[in-house]
């Protein structure tokens, strides 16, 4: 490939990722309201891919409106093994949905894997959501505990809908159920061949 295509390539791939995330308003809790702190991080069980994502989505409530505070809570790659967001901070005292996604990039392959969990928040809280996502993000399963000086209780009012949320509605997908994406690789020359 030409190094002046190339280029064109990545400012396109750019300007798309970036129209798309940007078309997703960012959470953010009102002023005055209580708030808690939520932390979401990936608990991979096996071997992995070679790019890691997480990104958390939030909604009104298990219809999977999206949230009137905004949908985008956090989105992260990485290199490393799991993958954990920023410290959210997240309306408290009402019903809270959110949606966290694992995605490992392959050659050729993309494996991702969702859930969806509901709780009310409690002001001051500290939350920490892990997306535990079975060998070869073959299905993934999420527990939420409240974090008071290092120790992880479980939260009692947390529980996952039969169907996830993903971007501003209900989808026909198994909470949980992972979904993977192949991609179509020709090999247009073989330099090994070359001498």
């Amino acid at each position: 490939m030409k190094p002046q295509l190339a280029k064109v390539l990545v400012a396109l791939t750019y300007i798309a990722c970036s129209s798309l995330l940007g078309c997703a308003s960012v959470y953010q809790a009102p002023v005055g309201k209580p708030t808690a702190q939520l932390s979401v991080s990936s608990d991979i069980m096996g071997p992995t891919g070679w790019l890691h994502h997480l990104s958390v989505q939030a909604f009104d409530d298990g219809s999977c409106a999206p949230s009137r505070y905004g949908i985008r809570l956090d989105y992260r790659a990485t290199t490393d093994d799991d993958v954990t967001s920023s410290p959210l901070t997240i309306v408290a005292g009402e019903p809270f949905t959110y949606t966290a996604r694992y995605t490992d990039s392959h050659y050729g392959q993309n494996r991702s894997c969702s859930a969806t969990g509901t709780f009310t928040p409690k002001a001051n809280g500290r939350y920490k959501a892990i997306l535990a996502v079975e060998p070869g993000v073959e299905s993934c399963n999420m527990g939420l505990f409240t974090v008071n000086d290092g120790v992880k209780i479980p939260v009692k009012d947390f529980s996952m809908p039969r169907y996830l949320c993903a971007s501003s509605k209900k989808t026909s997908v198994l909470n949980g159920q992972a979904q993977w994406t192949n991609f179509r690789v020709e090999v247009i020359s073989d330099y090994s061949k070359k001498k």
